[in-house]
């Protein structure tokens, strides 16, 4: 542990050498400090109820003297680029999530779906448990990513939203997204403009 701890924060110096330690804390005991101070720049005091390291809190708003606005879009692409080969799919799967997508997140039924597909609902279900999922599974992977585009353009309500994906009533969906990510469409939206307007190299 240690070692890993003393690792990190050699990390840490490189990234932003004017980091320092406030304080550190270890539960055991040691006899000898030279080997702590060489590695955190400190003494660190043992026999405490945790193992804890504190700095200023000043230092995780200072942009990393290296910062690149190019490097950082390179990198965030090539990260996009994994995601989507990782999320790619094929088989019946994907036949069912590109016709969700054609309706818009409109749920047409599987019934509809089935039809489109010159198959039996009763197929497509065994075909879609056979592939590890469900046509509900599809149809809220499907909206939930038609959601977060929409409200990601800043341009729609959560009931423009809502409307476009089938939804009768904007409360249904409001729940759903929440079941999806954790929160509300509202707080989603919030969270993408001020990323957006966040200063660059940050």
């Amino acid at each position: 542990m240690l070692r890993d701890l003393a690792a990190i924060f050699t990390v840490m110096r490189d990234l932003l050498p004017e980091i320092a330690l406030d304080e550190l804390s270890f539960r055991h005991d040691s006899s000898t400090v030279d080997a702590y101070v060489a590695a955190f720049g400190l003494a660190p005091r043992f026999g405490a109820d945790a193992c804890r390291a504190t700095l200023d809190s000043a230092l995780l708003t200072r942009p990393l003297p290296q910062a690149n606005e190019q490097t950082v879009a390179l990198c965030a692409t090539q990260c996009e680029a994994l995601v989507a080969r990782k999320r790619q799919r094929s088989g019946i799967s994907q036949q069912v999530r590109e016709r969700l997508v054609r309706l818009g997140g409109v749920d047409a039924g599987m019934d509809e779906i089935a039809r489109q597909l010159t198959l039996s609902a009763r197929t497509l279900r065994r075909r879609l448990t056979e592939a590890g999922t469900s046509y509900r599974a599809l149809v809220d992977e499907v909206r939930q990513t038609l959601a977060e585009e929409l409200l990601d353009t800043g341009v729609l309500s959560v009931e423009d939203v809502a409307y476009r994906l089938g939804y009768a009533e904007a409360s249904s969906f409001i729940y759903a997204f929440k079941r999806w990510t954790g929160m509300t469409p509202a707080a989603f939206a919030r969270r993408f403009r001020a990323a957006r307007q966040a200063p660059p190299g940050r």
